[in-house]
């Protein structure tokens, strides 16, 4: 998943999730967590990362835990760097991720990011958002 997007491989980043995913980033912009189909997903982050002139998403520490031969939960740590000429805005924190195994693959049905801290400038996502919007 992460490796796909900042790679702006939307094949891939499709093929990580299930047809439909709950995505939950309210501890970093409040709200409440959305259930989308994987498309939309897609659709989403193909309008903001190409934004940026660079994005990173490190994941380590990962724990997983089967609960069933179908099903599976998983945490990691990560870091998320995104570049926008000389401003970076860094995100850290954690991810849940609820999968399930479909057609021998295993595909993330929720995700849920924890954010922990950040550094640099949060208000970059607006200003790639428009950015990418200027790419299409």
């Amino acid at each position: 998943m992460a490796a796909g997007a900042d790679r702006h491989q939307w094949d891939r980043v499709r093929a990580a999730f299930a047809d439909t995913v709950t995505l939950d980033y309210t501890s970093l912009w409040g709200g409440a967590p959305s259930t989308l189909s994987a498309e939309d997903v897609v659709e989403q982050w193909s309008g903001l990362l190409p934004g940026f002139d660079t994005t990173q998403h490190l994941v380590t520490n990962h724990a997983i835990s089967t609960t069933a031969a179908d099903a599976a939960v998983a945490e990691a740590d990560f870091q998320a760097a995104h570049r926008l000429g000389g401003e970076m805005w860094i995100l850290m924190g954690r991810y849940h991720y609820d999968l399930v195994k479909r057609d021998g693959s295993w595909r993330i049905t929720r995700l849920v990011m924890t954010w922990t801290h950040e550094s640099g400038d949060r208000g970059l996502v607006e200003k790639a958002v428009t950015r990418a919007s200027r790419l299409e």
